[in-house]
């Protein structure tokens, strides 16, 4: 069989018998690609199979999550400003988001990268963007402005 890719360390193929029934060339990274996108599909539409996979996006969601908040200093907002927890006080998991510093270097946001990538990957990315753990409110405000710099003028009426 060839290898079509590696999840976890366990390499996934595809029989490559004389018999080839599908019509599929092999060689052709893009027919490949065609080939395994169809049968996922496919497969997705069982409801045991679907719910497997979802179990393990979640399991390695959660894990990265862990191994990122425990890499980059612990479970808590590190935005010093922050007003919604105090400062050093852990917080829910699911209240942490990740913000790219450096979003010149980001490649892909983290809630796709904890879901679907290896942990060496995750990491390479928070160290490439300097990321920084922040509670969820914080994040947006970094992310979208305070409300006085995006709306001054409509809050001062």
């Amino acid at each position: 069989y060839a290898v079509c890719c590696v999840l976890d360390g366990v390499e996934v193929g595809i029989d490559m018998r004389s018999d080839n029934k599908t019509g599929t060339d092999w060689s052709n990274p893009d027919e490949v690609r065609a080939y395994n996108r169809k049968r996922n599909r496919e497969q997705y539409k069982d409801p045991e199979y679907r719910e497997k996979v979802i179990e393990v996006h979640q399991k390695r969601c959660y894990n990265n999550k862990i191994k990122a908040i425990e890499y980059t200093g612990g479970l808590r907002c590190h935005n010093p400003e922050c007003v919604h927890i105090k400062h050093g006080e852990h917080i829910d998991l699911c209240a942490v988001d990740f913000h790219h510093v450096l979003t010149q270097n980001k490649t892909k946001r983290f809630g796709h990268l904890f879901r679907h990538a290896s942990w060496k990957r995750c990491k390479e990315e928070i160290d490439n963007c300097k990321a920084i753990p922040l509670c969820s409110i914080c994040h947006m405000i970094e992310e979208h402005g305070k409300d006085e710099e995006r709306f001054g003028d409509i809050l001062d009426e």
